[in-house]
């Protein structure tokens, strides 16, 4: 048995050195490229290797092919990059420069800069926008946080709406013909979060049963917090030096935002936000940045809500804007400034949302007001925010607004009333309307012309939409919940699927590494992947599978002959 678990580990051993390099995806004269633009945005991208094989010549080439802006400075001490994707740094937020190490599957930061580094094919370079530890000095090891994208897991979904800037949109591949991977029970009824993953781990909140961890490939359960339960999608977010899994800030149905370790479920820190919760509690879901946590308070008594912004570091309240309350709009995050929807002030008799609503923008250092935008109804979508700078959001007054980063009505289209979050990328825009008993629709087309497809489903679409790799993913809230993927340039119908017990289904769904997740108040939480899923979970050339499997066959057949040379 010991000869056998030696075999066995060299099998494995060797087949992970394989995976460390050409196994990721590449051929022989490519190089993978990693830009992590740190609010959740995630590209990647192969760059052939020419008679230039520096790292910085790797990186030009990827930012074209990924259509991102590249801003370069050349001195004497060779390249800097400055800027990707138009996100402006300001230190002590920059890109920094990172190599895959193949031996402890995690990123470092490399030792010189790119145009100082000659690649070798097969080799996974990195670009990711974060703030370093301020006691860091040079000496010790990099205590810098790691990028959540890895190579075998490329595409997380880290908040809702899967990036600070709210766009719903990811790189990763839907599948084609899907089949149910997995179907988890969380022993409770009623889901309103949506879920999130990062390193081959989902996590779910429920509304009653806590919050799970599970296999992403398996559906096995890996932890369970009991206390935490509620309306609110957690944010992932790793600290200085802090290896996977992530850690988790996700509001409670208790008005308690908490801080969970990734790897155990266990409460890192709690701070109570909103007294007098009773059912709701915290229903906004928090982006994190530069540190900190933002989300939003709705007080169910009808008093006012509020921004609020919590270290995440010791879960001390850094501000608290006050305001009418934020129900379940997640803030949006961009260059200094917090932007998020406002529902009104909850009134008991009515039921209803009395004014103010609209959009409000305050500074993210200190929560100062910059500007508050009305609507003559309430406002529970997300902001989406173009690289631009404009902002989309929608109303339960019936329209989509367009404003300036100044707060000024630019454009302002009658699409129904809606909760739905936009998904925008480059000059295309999906929106979807519909509230709980009335007919949904889904618009798509050009920011810039008319509704290019309009779509009718069997229902109101109230979770927000997903793109994912040109296939448009969302979900329907009625009795026959039904999860629909249709061509973001057509509007054509792809696939659909409806769960089964069927019911109503709130959460949007999430792409991740190539499975679409789904949770329904049925209770379960639903994987579906290719309906013949790959050998693994990266891409790999068929002459690595090749390559592996003659490793494989070769040591068993060296344990057989030993084994037999033993016995004699």
């Amino acid at each position: 048995m010991v000869r056998q678990g030696m075999a066995a580990g060299l099998a494995t051993l060797l087949a992970l050195t394989v995976l460390g390099g050409l196994a990721l995806g590449q051929t022989e004269d490519q190089v993978l490229v990693m830009f992590d633009l740190g609010d959740g945005s995630v590209y990647w991208h192969e760059s052939v290797l020419s008679d230039n094989r520096t790292g910085i010549k790797a990186t030009e080439d990827a930012a074209l092919a990924r259509g991102l802006a590249l801003e370069v400075f050349w001195s004497e001490f060779g390249a800097f990059v400055a800027d990707i994707g138009g996100r402006d740094p300001v230190f002590p937020e920059y890109f920094h420069f990172l190599l895959w190490n193949a031996s402890t599957l995690d990123w470092d930061l490399a030792p010189v800069g790119a145009s100082a580094i000659t690649l070798e094919p097969g080799d996974v370079l990195g670009w990711f926008l974060s703030t370093d530890d301020p006691d860091w000095d040079f000496v010790n090891p990099w205590p810098g946080p790691k990028p959540l994208a890895t190579p075998f897991h490329r595409f997380p979904m880290v908040a809702f709406r899967g990036n600070s800037a709210n766009t719903g949109v990811t790189g990763s591949s839907v599948p084609e013909v899907p089949a149910l991977r997995w179907r988890f029970d969380t022993g409770g009824a009623e889901i309103g979060a949506s879920p999130v993953g990062a390193g081959g781990t989902l996590y779910q909140v429920t509304l009653f049963n806590g919050t799970y961890a599970i296999d992403l490939e398996t559906g096995e359960r890996l932890w369970r917090a009991a206390g935490v339960s509620g309306l609110s999608t957690p944010a992932l977010f790793r600290e200085g030096g802090q290896r996977a899994p992530p850690d988790l800030v996700v509001g409670g149905r208790d008005g308690v935002l908490y801080r969970l370790d990734g790897g155990s479920g266990d409460v890192v820190w709690q701070v109570t936000l909103q007294t007098g919760a009773v059912f709701t509690g915290i229903a906004s879901s928090p982006k994190v940045s530069q540190g900190r946590a933002y989300v939003g308070l709705f007080d169910e008594t009808g008093g006012p809500g509020a921004l609020v912004a919590v270290d995440l570091a010791d879960g001390a309240i850094a501000w608290r804007h006050e305001t009418s309350s934020v129900h379940m709009s997640s803030p949006a995050i961009r260059k200094g400034s917090v932007y998020v929807g406002l529902m009104g002030l909850f009134n008991g008799t009515s039921l209803g949302w009395d004014p103010p609503h609209g959009l409000l923008r305050v500074a993210a250092d200190d929560g100062a007001e910059e500007w508050m935008f009305p609507t003559s109804g309430p406002v529970a979508s997300s902001p989406a925010l173009l690289d631009g700078g404009d902002i989309y959001f929608t109303s339960r007054d019936g329209f989509l607004y367009r404003l300036s980063p100044e707060g000024v009505q630019l454009e302002r289209r009658e699409i129904g009333p809606s909760t739905s979050s936009l998904a925008l990328r480059g000059d295309a825009f999906f929106v979807a309307s519909g509230v709980l008993g009335t007919e949904g629709n889904v618009l798509g087309g050009s920011l810039e012309t008319t509704v290019g497809w309009q779509f009718t489903p069997n229902g109101p679409v109230q979770s927000s939409l997903t793109l994912a790799s040109g296939v448009l993913l969302f979900t329907t809230n009625t009795e026959d919940g039904t999860l629909y993927a249709l061509d973001a340039a057509s509007g054509d119908v792809l696939w659909t699927y409806i769960p089964e017990p069927r019911q109503h289904i709130l959460p949007t769904p999430a792409a991740i590494d190539g499975v679409v997740v789904i949770a329904s108040d049925n209770g379960f939480v639903y994987a579906l992947g290719p309906s013949e899923p790959a050998q693994f979970d990266v891409g790999l050339p068929d002459a690595t599978i090749v390559i592996i499997a003659g490793i494989v066959v070769g040591v068993v057949i060296w344990v057989y002959a030993w084994r037999l040379r033993a016995s004699r």
